[in-house]
């Protein structure tokens, strides 16, 4: 055999010697290839080999491989295989994965090589191809049985699955469902068609339904089954009670959505012993071994589409938990002491545990925890422990649990749990007691009250009260009263000395210390008019405070009922220590709008006296009951509103500080002087007045107007607010007859007292008013106007004589141009007619200056008007000065003719009218004159003194006309012209008064 292989090398060496000289390619083909397949994971397997030559010299190959589909052999993959030989390959083996199930149609496969080894860099040539291996698919056979394909297969969520439709000979596939829902088809062969579905959801636990449709009604049917692979078991972990089995436990995750064969499968393999062991989804139990401690598991979880594994190392005496305490037993030691018993039911010899025994005290759930570490023991041996330091006649419960001591892991379950009760002891403190005293006229009747004792205070259970009273300084004649337990007080009567009680409770075992209370001899301030304060609450209290008292005080006892309305008022106190003055008082049965009276009572050597007396509500509420309100003595302007019967005692939900008067004006706005104005919330504005005293309980309201509807509204305050608002009473306010005939009567007495005054005014001024409203109208026949000194005027001749009157008064009513030059020339006369006139000069000469000048017009010898050419005096009229100030600018005058010698002896009195042409306003008054427009005589004439003064006015009048003779002004317009006919002026003229010449008109040609 050496030789052999000898002669084997030697023959390769040569061989590939001799390749290497000739650079020949070396071609290796691939022989005896075979094809198989695996259709449930749809895999084609390829097997094949090469020479004997390529594995000894371990060349490297490189192998392609083409799939095709069907048998006109669809080529529908191609790829490359590389491999390095070794003497050691016993051939080649090669697989593929196809989407299409491979019973769909014919699979075919071929194979060529190429040497691929860099000793053979030029080797570069490929193999020929192998002939086709083909695996025939079921639409290639003879059969009337349709297919469809993959069956019952499971894959992964999210998956694009194909599914084949096979139809048997002689049919066709009508359609392909999935979920119900028909999928577009694709074929393969005649005979067989395909779908693909895409990103598969996860299925129920019993597949989803594909369906296949084929002609002559005929269906075949296949389950998708859709899950996800294992999760990797979680929180591993292995413990021992009974030190014979370990139990493993894990979290598996969530659960598969599939069932049975199809879920997660977990084992667990042992790696030192080999052994392998299905467990259950989360649990699985493994017999240990007495020689052995530490084990190795793997815990794999696995199902179709996958398996993930989780390991776990261990020490079986490191991971012990001991097997729940059961029989629990305890005994009395004492009051105080019990011993507690238990057994194990597994042998834990070898062990050395620790127990912890949990007390709980059952009436406040206080918890204590004792700890003992103890050898183990057999199986159910009996473990025990003593547990002290408890209250006597208690409820406690008691339960037990162990662990190992050494390695500790866990521990075990608590037990079962055992109440006991402890044995009693005499009560060992005192009762709270208190007392309330009633006098009458012989005696005092004493109410004791106490409160009883707690079981934790009892220290057993009370079987009744000793109560024991007598004179404070004889001891030896002491009473004796036993009350039922189901009393808290008890009555007895005493005269008016001081006295002594004691109060006890006692039990199976014994009495407890004495409880003592002392009634002074004198009550006096229990019956004295102490006033009453009011004190606040807190919301959740109420707050009390005191002062101090004189002298030695043991303590001080606040005393209150916490129904004061019932008749059974739960009497309740509490005491305080001699330096505390002040508390916060809570109850649970305080309510709010309760009104609780508390009285504070120091205690002495002699007994407990009052101090204080107090009252007050935890809260405050708003009053329930409204003012019932009355509206008495309606005035016009006022009226008085009560509410006397409204109560501000202890009835009212709070102390009552305040009331609110509400006034409502109906239809109309309130506005009421002193009083606040507000806006309800339906947008009427009323007035409030606020009383400040809660006992004044009426209210008059004034500054009503009368004749007017009110509505009106009473409403108390508290700190918790004000009763409802209720305008239900209304009130009208009566008519104001006083102020009606008031406002008739004062006008009327006004204007009587004004009357009264014009005429006392009037009388006293009565020479004045005269003169003003009535002048005194002078006799012409009586006149002296014609006195003057330098006038001798003769008397005998009447002084308005018509006859020797000559002037007369002519209105221009118009005047042609050429006229108005004629009348404007100086020298000229106006009008050739008898009687007297006016004329008009230009007098705008030099000579005249700005002094007045007075014109007058006589009727010389031939009948003809022309100024006078002698020498005249002139006066004003006085008695239209204020028709002058007005406007008017021709002035009234007589005139005093002065004749020639043959004439002198009988001087003639005639009145002239003139002209004021100078001044423009044509008003002129004599000094010391009135303005008055009352009568003024003609004869009235200025003296001869102020002749010289009168005004004279000179101006060119363009045209004059006539005017009536009147007693009021009444001029006419006339134009005055320059001697440049550039500037006019418009000039009244007035006419005399006392003319009696009839009015003359001259109508123009």
């Amino acid at each position: 055999m050496d030789l052999i292989m000898i002669l084997q090398t030697v023959l390769l060496l040569v061989l590939e010697s001799r390749m290497s000289q000739s650079q020949e390619p070396v071609v290796v083909p691939p022989l005896d290839l075979k094809v198989s397949n695996d259709s449930f994971q749809e895999y084609l397997f390829l097997e094949w080999n090469v020479s004997d030559w390529a594995y000894e010299s371990e060349l490297k190959m490189l192998f392609q491989i083409q799939v095709s589909q069907t048998e006109k052999r669809n080529i529908i993959w191609m790829g490359n295989y590389s491999r390095m030989l070794s003497k050691s390959d016993k051939g080649l083996r090669w697989n593929w994965h196809s989407h299409l199930p491979l019973q769909c149609t014919s699979h075919s496969v071929r194979i060529r090589s190429a040497v691929d080894d860099p000793r053979f860099p030029t080797n570069e040539v490929w193999s020929d191809w192998t002939s086709w291996k083909t695996l025939l698919g079921l639409d290639s056979l003879d059969s009337e049985e349709p297919f469809i394909f993959p069956k019952d297969k499971i894959v992964k969520a999210g998956s694009n699955v194909t599914f084949c439709c096979i139809a048997g000979k002689s049919q066709s596939v009508l359609s392909v469902e999935y979920k119900g829902s028909p999928y577009p088809v694709s074929y393969i062969s005649s005979r067989s068609v395909k779908i693909t579905v895409s990103d598969v959801s996860l299925s129920r636990a019993s597949g989803t339904n594909v369906v296949c449709g084929l002609s002559g009604r005929k269906h075949r049917g296949t389950v998708l089954f859709v899950s996800q692979p294992p999760e990797k078991p979680t929180n591993v972990s292995c413990e021992t009670q009974d030190l014979k089995n370990l139990i493993c436990s894990w979290f598996p995750g969530e659960t598969s959505n599939l069932s049975g064969i199809r879920s997660t499968n977990y084992s667990l393999y042992e790696w030192f012993s080999q052994q392998r062991m299905a467990c259950s989804r989360n649990m699985c139990s493994w017999p240990i071994d007495k020689n052995r401690q530490i084990y190795n598991f793997t815990l794999t979880a696995w199902n179709a589409l996958g398996e993930r594994n989780a390991t776990i190392v261990l020490d079986v005496t490191h991971r012990v938990c001991p097997r729940t305490p059961t029989d629990l037993l305890a005994n009395h030691l004492s009051a105080t002491n019990v011993i507690l018993y238990w057994t194990l039911r597994s042998d834990y010899s070898v062990l050395r545990l620790c127990c912890q025994t949990e007390v709980i005290k059952v009436k406040n759930g206080n918890v204590t925890l004792h700890n003992i570490s103890v050898k183990g023991l057999l199986s159910m041996s009996h473990y025990n422990t003593i547990i002290n330091q408890l209250q006597p006649y208690t409820i406690y419960s008691l339960r037990v649990r162990c662990s190992a001591s050494d390695h500790f892991w866990k521990w075990s379950n608590w037990s079962e749990k055992l109440s006991i009760r402890t044995r009693e002891v005499a009560p060992t403190l005192g009762l709270d007691i208190w007392r309330e005293v009633r006098q009458n006229a012989e005696n005092r009747t004493v109410i004791i009250y106490w409160k009883p004792l707690s079981e934790n205070e009892t220290k057993g259970e009370v079987l009744s009260y000793h109560i024991t009273w007598g004179k404070l300084d004889d001891s030896n004649m002491y009473q004796h009263l036993a009350v039922s337990v189901s009393m808290n007080n008890t009555e007895i009567s005493i005269d008016g000395q001081p006295y002594i009680i004691r109060v006890t409770a006692r039990n199976m075992v014994g009495t407890s210390p004495p409880s003592e209370i002392r009634i002074a001899k004198l009550q006096e301030n229990d019956i004295e008019d102490i006033n009453e304060e009011r004190v606040n609450g807190t919301g959740d209290g109420i707050h009390i405070s005191w002062k101090p008292e004189m002298g030695e005080v043991s303590d001080y006892i606040v005393q209150w009922c916490n129904f004061p309305k019932s008749e059974n008022c739960d009497f309740q106190w509490k005491k305080y220590h001699n330096n505390t003055f002040s508390d916060v008082i809570k109850s649970a049965a305080f309510q709010p709008g309760v009104r609780y009276n508390f009285q504070v009572y120091a205690s002495k050597a002699d007994g407990a006296h009052l101090l204080e007396k107090k009252t007050g509500y935890m809260k405050e509420l708003a009053p329930a009951i409204k003012p019932a309100m009355k509206v008495v003595r309606i005035k016009p302007n006022s009226l008085v509103l009560t509410w006397n019967n409204y109560p501000t005692d202890d009835s009212q939900p709070g102390f009552i500080s305040a009331y609110y008067i509400y006034v409502k004006v109906l239809q109309d706005a309130c506005s009421l002087k002193g009083a606040e104005t507000l806006e309800l919330s339906d947008g009427s504005v009323v007035c409030r007045f606020t009383i400040g005293n809660p006992e004044v309980k009426s209210y008059a309201v004034d500054q009503l107007k009368p004749n007017t509807k009110y509505a009106f509204s009473v409403v108390a305050l508290t700190t918790g607010g004000e009763s409802a608002i209720d305008f239900s009473t209304k009130a009208d306010t009566s008519y104001d007859w006083q102020a009606v005939i008031l406002a008739i009567v004062t006008p009327v007495i006004i204007c009587l007292l004004l009357l009264l005054i014009l005429f006392l005014a009037c009388y006293w001024k009565r020479m004045w008013l005269k003169d003003t409203c009535f002048p005194e109208i002078p006799d012409p026949n009586k006149s002296n106007i014609l006195t003057l000194n330098e006038l001798k005027i003769n008397s005998e001749q009447t002084i308005l004589n018509i006859g020797n009157c000559i002037t007369s008064t002519v209105e221009v009513v118009n005047i042609s141009k050429e006229n108005k030059l004629q009348l404007c020339k100086q020298g000229m006369p106006a009008f050739g007619r008898e009687g007297n006139g006016h004329a008009i000069y230009n007098l705008e000469d030099q000579k005249f200056g700005n002094q007045p000048t007075w014109i007058n017009f006589f009727e010389n010898e031939k009948g003809m008007v022309s100024p006078n050419p002698n020498p005249f005096t002139t006066f004003e009229n006085l008695t239209y000065c204020s028709q002058l100030e007005s406007g008017s600018s021709s002035l009234l005058g007589l005139g005093i003719i002065k004749t020639n010698q043959q004439n002198q002896s009988k001087p003639q009195y005639q009145q002239y009218p003139y002209l004021d042409l100078l001044n423009k306003d044509s008003s002129t008054t004599l000094p010391n004159e009135g303005t008055s427009s009352a009568y003024r005589s003609q004869m009235a004439v200025p003296n001869a003194s102020k002749l010289n003064d009168v005004p004279i006015s000179a101006c060119t009048v363009e045209c004059l006309g006539y005017k009536a003779q009147t007693n009021f002004s009444l001029g006419l317009l006339s134009r005055v012209i320059s001697e440049d006919n550039t500037s006019t002026e418009e000039v009244n003229i007035s006419v005399s008064p006392r003319s009696t010449n009839s009015t003359t008109f001259l109508l123009p040609d």
